[in-house]
C-alpha cells in the first residue's frame, strides 16, 4: 500500500480508470471541483474512464449530469448496480416468461428505476422475492425494516439487492443504504443476491467494452469504501486507489492498514 498526494504521480501507468461516483467524484448532492479537475486530466492524457456504481439508479442521470457541465467524451462510459439490475432482471423475465412476483422495500427513494416492466410489484404474503432499495438516512432507526424482514423471513423469500453498499457519503455526513438492509436480513438468516461491487459479476458486465483489448495490469480501480471499491479489485485482479475523502474520511491510514485487503494505493 503506497501512500501518495496526487494521482498524476501514477496517471501514466494505467489506460483504463474504473472510478467510483458517489464518495469519490460528488458527495451525493454536488460534484467536488477536485474531482472534475481529476476527470479533465484523464482525458486530456486520452484515457479511457468506466465509472462503475453501486447506485440503484439508470445511468443515463449520471450521464446527463456530466454532459451539463460539460464532460460529453466517447471515452466516458458509466455503468451502475441499477443498470445490472435491470439487465438481471429482464434476463430472468425471458427465461421464465413471466413478471417476477416481487415485494419492493423503499421503492419511494428510487421512483426512476424501471420496475414496472419487470416485475410484478405486489404485498408481502404474495412475493416470492424481496427487493431492496433505498437508504436510510442519519437520524433514522438502522432496525426500521426489520419487521418486513422477519416476515420475508417466515416465507423464506429470497431478497435482491441492487446496492450492496451499507454506508455513503452523504453531503457532509452519511447514509446507509440497501446493503445495509441486506446484511441485517443475512443476519437474520435470509439469503441475499448483491447486484454490484465487489460482486465480480457486475466488473464482467461493465468490462466486456474493454476486454480483451485492455489487459488487467493497464486497469485501476478507484473508489472510496474498502469493503466494495477495494475488494471488489482485489476481486478482478487489478490494482486500486482509496480516497480518504468519502467513507473513510474519519479514519487514519493506520486504521485502513488493518483491513485484510489492501489498496494498491492511498490518496489523501
Amino acid at each position: 500500500m503506497q501512500h501518495i498526494k496526487d494521482i498524476a504521480a501514477i496517471i501514466d501507468k494505467y489506460e483504463l480508470f474504473v472510478v467510483d461516483i458517489n464518495g469519490v467524484m460528488h458527495d451525493g448532492l454536488d460534484f467536488y471541483p477536485h474531482a472534475l479537475n481529476f476527470l479533465s486530466l484523464l482525458l486530456e492524457r486520452n484515457k479511457q474512464v468506466l465509472f462503475l456504481s453501486n447506485a440503484p439508479r439508470p445511468s443515463g442521470i449520471f450521464v446527463t449530469k456530466l454532459a451539463s457541465i460539460g464532460y460529453n467524451s466517447p471515452v466516458i462510459r458509466v455503468v451502475t448496480s441499477g443498470d445490472f439490475f435491470v439487465y438481471k432482471l429482464t434476463e430472468m423475465l425471458t427465461k421464465t416468461k413471466k413478471k417476477l412476483p416481487c415485494h419492493v422495500v423503499c421503492q419511494e427513494r428510487n421512483e426512476d428505476l424501471p420496475l414496472e416492466a419487470l416485475v410484478d410489484a405486489t404485498t408481502l404474503e404474495e412475493a416470492e422475492y424481496l427487493i431492496l432499495l433505498g437508504f436510510t438516512s442519519e437520524g433514522e432507526a438502522k432496525d426500521r425494516y426489520d419487521q418486513i424482514l422477519h416476515k420475508a423471513l417466515d416465507k423464506n423469500l429470497t431478497a435482491l439487492c441492487p446496492n450492496p453498499d451499507a454506508i455513503a457519503v452523504l453531503g457532509t455526513g452519511f447514509c446507509y443504504p440497501a446493503g445495509l438492509i441486506a446484511r441485517r436480513y443475512e443476519a437474520m438468516g435470509g439469503t441475499v443476491i448483491y447486484y454490484g461491487k465487489p460482486h465480480v459479476e457486475i466488473y464482467r458486465f461493465g468490462l466486456q467494452h474493454y476486454l480483451p483489448a485492455i489487459s488487467n495490469n493497464a486497469i485501476i480501480a478507484i473508489g472510496d469504501n474498502m469493503r466494495t471499491d477495494i475488494v471488489g479489485a482485489h476481486n478482478i485482479k487489478v490494482d486500486s486507489l482509496l480516497v480518504m475523502y468519502g467513507v473513510h474520511a474519519n479514519d487514519s491510514i493506520t486504521e485502513i492498514s488493518q483491513y485484510d485487503i489492501l489498496p494498491t494505493y492511498v490518496l489523501s
